[in-house]
C-alpha cells in the first residue's frame, strides 16, 4: 500500500514538473523578449532601462491588459498555443500541487476558487523577472543564454507557486486530522488485557531453527500469573479484620510491654513461723 502511494506521488510530481517546465519556458521567454525590446527603446541606457523595469510593478489595469494581449499573440505565433491551453496547463499545475500535498488523506478535493487567472500570473511573473534584471543589468544582454534562462524560469515557477492556496490547504489538513481522530475508538477492556499480558510476559531468544527455513527465531513465552500479585476485591469487613484488628492487637501488645517495663518487682523474703 505504501509503495503504491509513493509511486502515485512520484507520478504526480513528474507530471507537475513537465507542466511547470512548459509554462515557465513560455513566460520566461516572453518576459526576456519584453526586456530586450524595452532596452532597445531606451537606447540601452542603464538608468532609463532600470526606470522602465521598476515601472512594471505599478502598471494600471489597462496597461496590464494590453501587455497580456501582446503575450497571447506572441504565444499563438511562436509556440502555437492559445489562451485556453495555457490556462489549462496552469490549472493542472495547481491541481497537481494540491493532490501532492494532500496525498496522505486520499482526497481528490479541489478547493473552490483556487484557480488563478492566467492574466494575473503573467503579470506577477513579469514583475518578478523584471526586478531580477533591474538588480542584474549586466545580464540583459545575456538573456538568451541557457544559464540566464534557467534563472528566470526558476523565478517564474516560484511566482506560480505563490498562487497555491496554502492557508486553505493547511485548514483542510487540520480538519481531516480532527475527523480521523474523532473516528478512532478506544477499547478499554482490550487495552487492560494487553497491559496485564505485558506485565507477565518474558522474551527469550533461542538459537533454534525457525520453521520457515533454519534461521534463528525469537520465541516469546508467557509466564503464568502469580496469584499473590494479582489484584482482587477486598470487602470492608476483610479490610477491618486484616488491618484495624491487627493494628489494635499491635497497640495492645506494645502497651502491655511498656507496663511490664515500668513495673518494679520487689522480692519479699518468706518469714518462718515461730521465729521472732
Amino acid at each position: 500500500m505504501t509503495a503504491n502511494i509513493f509511486n502515485n506521488v512520484s507520478y504526480l510530481a513528474a507530471s507537475k514538473k513537465n507542466y511547470e517546465n512548459t509554462l515557465s519556458t513560455c513566460l520566461s521567454d516572453y518576459t526576456c523578449k519584453y526586456i530586450r525590446r524595452v532596452n532597445q527603446l531606451v537606447d540601452e541606457k542603464p538608468k532609463d532601462l532600470q526606470k522602465a523595469l521598476v515601472d512594471v510593478a505599478s502598471w494600471r489595469s489597462e496597461k496590464r491588459n494590453k501587455e497580456y494581449k501582446k503575450f497571447l499573440k506572441w504565444a499563438a505565433k511562436n509556440i502555437n498555443v492559445e489562451e485556453e491551453e495555457i490556462q489549462d496547463i496552469l490549472n493542472k499545475i495547481i491541481i497537481l500541487s494540491l493532490r501532492i500535498m494532500l496525498y496522505k488523506y486520499d482526497s481528490d478535493v479541489v478547493l473552490d476558487n483556487t484557480m488563478p487567472l492566467l492574466e494575473d500570473v503573467v503579470y506577477k511573473c513579469m514583475k518578478r523577472v523584471c526586478r531580477f534584471f533591474y538588480e542584474n543589468l549586466d545580464l540583459v544582454k545575456k538573456s538568451k543564454t541557457e544559464q540566464v534562462k534557467e534563472q528566470t524560469k526558476k523565478l517564474v515557477i516560484s511566482s506560480i507557486h505563490s498562487f497555491i492556496p496554502l492557508e486553505q490547504v493547511l485548514q483542510l489538513i487540520e480538519d481531516e486530522e480532527e475527523r480521523i481522530g474523532a473516528d478512532k475508538s478506544y477499547d478499554f477492556e482490550k487495552d487492560y488485557l494487553d497491559s496485564t499480558d505485558r506485565v507477565h510476559t518474558k522474551k527469550t531468544v533461542k538459537n533454534s531453527p525457525a520453521k520457515s527455513g533454519g534461521k534463528t527465531g525469537l520465541v516469546v513465552q508467557k509466564e503464568p500469573s502469580d496469584a499473590r500479585n494479582e489484584l482482587h476485591y477486598v470487602s470492608s469487613d476483610e479490610v477491618y479484620n486484616e488491618y484495624y484488628n491487627s493494628e489494635e492487637e499491635k497497640e495492645h501488645q506494645e502497651a502491655k510491654q511498656k507496663v511490664d517495663e515500668d513495673v518494679k518487682y520487689i522480692k519479699i523474703p518468706k518469714i518462718k513461723k515461730g521465729k521472732r
